[in-house]
């Protein structure tokens, strides 16, 4: 609920600036402490090295400001020290002795915030490369799924082809039952026979090769697509011409992991894909260096990648 929302980001708020004002006083106690000694020993022994020690922390866990801030304040105790070993000294030696400190202190709380910086950074980098890999073995695990339908798929497929056309995803005078007995029979010969009777893009109609891969997780259908020629020439083109994913196996990348397949497996081969400007197909393939080749008096778009 969105109130509870707002309550729960103003907690986390409260709670980061409890973190930060512990931290604060933990290092000005750590820094009073360091003082403390440093102040007590005199002359014996010099403990303002040890004022390195807040700087660092500072800089690491807390913002630049503060570290700069025990950068200013150790260089005053520093020179606090030294006027009350030497009281004779004169006040441009002690301005002299605190700015010297101050470059020294200030830089070490630079470097400190440069390294935390460059460790993030190296963390932000490792997690994406890790997540990568993931992503990466998930699509390979998921490529393994992959397989030609074989004649017993047809009716997996007719059935994956009706709810893509529910969804927009497809023609929908599928719909229509008489069309999906003909479409059975049709798929089913292309399966057998690799060849299939196509509407050709520049009129009329041509025998191509057609090819139907699945997907199949957990013995059932997930998803398929299938291949067309684009002629009966025997020419290189092949065409993404339809490509469904069940809806109870979206959002695990079945569709990316076929994608890959279809560019991958055919990557010799210029693709074609006749797709709606603003579908999920469209942007997975314009992703992958698919580019406009033409338009249609249908609304839909054309795009093509070459080999």
């Amino acid at each position: 609920m969105p109130h509870i929302s707002k309550y729960q980001s103003v907690i986390e708020k409260k709670m980061r600036e409890q973190n930060w004002l512990l931290l604060f006083l933990l290092f000005l106690a750590l820094e009073a402490c360091i003082f403390s000694i440093d102040f007590s020993t005199g002359q014996l022994i010099s403990f303002s090295p040890f004022y390195f020690l807040p700087i660092c922390l500072s800089a690491w866990f807390l913002q630049p400001k503060h570290a700069y801030f025990f950068a200013l304040l150790s260089s005053a105790a520093r020179v606090y020290d030294f006027s009350t070993i030497i009281p004779s000294s004169s006040i441009t030696l002690l301005i002299f002795d605190f700015l010297q400190s101050a470059f020294l202190y200030c830089l070490i709380a630079f470097l400190t915030l440069k390294i935390r910086h460059l460790v993030l950074r190296l963390n932000m980098h490792t997690l994406k490369i890790a997540r990568n890999y993931k992503h990466q073995h998930h699509l390979r695990m998921l490529a393994t799924t992959l397989r030609r339908a074989l004649p017993n798929d047809v009716d997996s497929i007719i059935a994956l082809t009706v709810a893509g056309s529910k969804s927009g995803a497809m023609a929908e005078e599928i719909m229509n039952f008489t069309h999906q007995q003909a479409l059975a029979l049709s798929f089913s010969q292309g399966i057998n026979d690799g060849a299939a009777v196509r509407d050709v893009w520049n009129a009329g109609k041509s025998t191509v090769p057609i090819e139907f891969w699945v997907s199949e997780l957990n013995g059932q259908i997930a998803g398929f697509f299938m291949v067309l020629g684009l002629d009966d020439k025997k020419g290189m083109e092949r065409e993404l011409h339809a490509m469904v994913v069940s809806e109870a196996y979206r959002g695990l990348g079945i569709g990316a992991a076929m994608t890959n397949f279809f560019c991958n497996h055919f990557k010799s081969r210029r693709l074609f894909a006749a797709c709606r400007p603003d579908s999920t197909m469209m942007k997975m393939l314009k992703r992958r260096n698919f580019k406009l080749y033409a338009t249609t008096s249908t609304g839909y778009e054309i795009i093509m990648r070459e080999s």
